[in-house]
């Protein structure tokens, strides 16, 4: 589940005179089949790239996501279509939306590589490095890197449900030749339901999500106890405020402008919506599933080796739930 530290959305307007694209999502996960359901909502042509299982039970049940707006149903064939990751060989899309794991990644760079250059690459994944990851195979031109806020997930076989007023995806580009495209894509995503806004500070998004994610997620992983049981506590407040600290400096260390300010926001917005927030990796954890512990604890941990920082917090969190990253059977 995504929750955003900015609820203050002001929504574009439906544009009648939108762009349909074809598009591929790769990932057919909460995020990825809430994104499924909106993309061919708003007419675009939409495949569905995901592991075997997954593909069978969409062909079986359908795509069917629980959304603000009511219950979407959809049928592949009728309304979608399914592939395996080797059709990016044969098909040429306008755009790939990527919404794997951080972990599932180095596993698919392969299959990636294939990607022809005048698509371009939406990725969403938590933590901050899956753009120098995707710079091994891709370009730059390609490559959108992405922000989302939005509550999502997977209940049971083609079951998907939505939940919250906000859904919305910050990208930003830092290449050259496809960047009248890349603009432009944000008009042909969004709609009443979601937006979708280019931006030019995606780093520091990426960095104000990650101070999120990393702390409560890691925090309420590690204790075992939801969020609003730490937050109400003296001490679990400290202990989620210096590991927000040690994630700022680090910030700071690598030449993001992230300030403290932003770190007291995303507190206050822990404190208004205590009862909503449940971290993914606290989900993870719960569910036996794989944990994006090396994306983000860990990431953060060697990061701060790099520039001789210590994060101890940060390190406990990482010691303690290393037994757990790769699930339990």
């Amino acid at each position: 589940m995504r929750v955003s530290v900015n609820i203050n959305i002001v929504r574009q307007e439906f544009n009648s005179e939108r762009k349909c694209m074809k598009i591929a999502i790769i990932g057919i996960g909460g995020i990825g089949g809430y994104f499924g359901s909106e993309f061919i909502k708003q007419g675009h042509e939409v495949t569905l790239i995901s592991r075997l299982q997954t593909l069978n039970e969409l062909n079986h049940f359908g795509l069917n996501v629980q959304c603000q707006d009511g219950k979407r149903r959809f049928k592949q064939g009728k309304d979608f279509q399914l592939k395996r990751i080797d059709s990016l060989e044969t098909e040429i899309f306008q755009l790939v939306l990527l919404c794997v794991k951080t972990y599932d990644i180095p596993n698919i760079l392969g299959s990636l590589s294939n990607i022809p250059q005048d698509t371009l690459v939406l990725h969403l994944q938590n933590g901050i490095n899956t753009y120098e990851q995707l710079s091994e195979v891709l370009s730059t031109d390609q490559l959108l890197p992405g922000v989302t806020y939005v509550e999502a997930e997977k209940l049971s076989p083609g079951e998907y449900k939505q939940s919250g007023d906000v859904v919305k995806i910050l990208y930003g580009y830092k290449g050259s030749r496809l960047i009248e495209a890349a603009r432009e894509l944000g008009v042909s995503m969004s709609s009443k339901s979601m937006e979708c806004k280019y931006t030019d500070t995606i780093d520091l998004d990426l960095w104000i999500k990650f101070i999120f994610i990393a702390s409560v997620g890691g925090i309420t992983a590690l204790a075992g106890l939801p969020i609003k049981k730490i937050f109400n506590e003296p001490q679990g407040f400290q202990v989620i405020n210096d590991c927000m600290d040690e994630i700022l400096e680090v910030g700071k260390a690598t030449g993001i402008p992230i300030t403290s300010a932003i770190k007291q926001d995303t507190l206050n917005f822990i404190k208004d919506n205590l009862q909503d927030i449940q971290a993914s990796m606290h989900t993870d954890k719960i569910k036996k599933n794989r944990l994006e512990l090396d994306a983000l604890n860990g990431y953060i941990c060697n990061l701060a080796g790099k520039y001789q920082m210590t994060t101890p917090i940060n390190q406990l969190i990482t010691m303690g739930l290393t037994e757990f990253k790769n699930g339990v059977s």
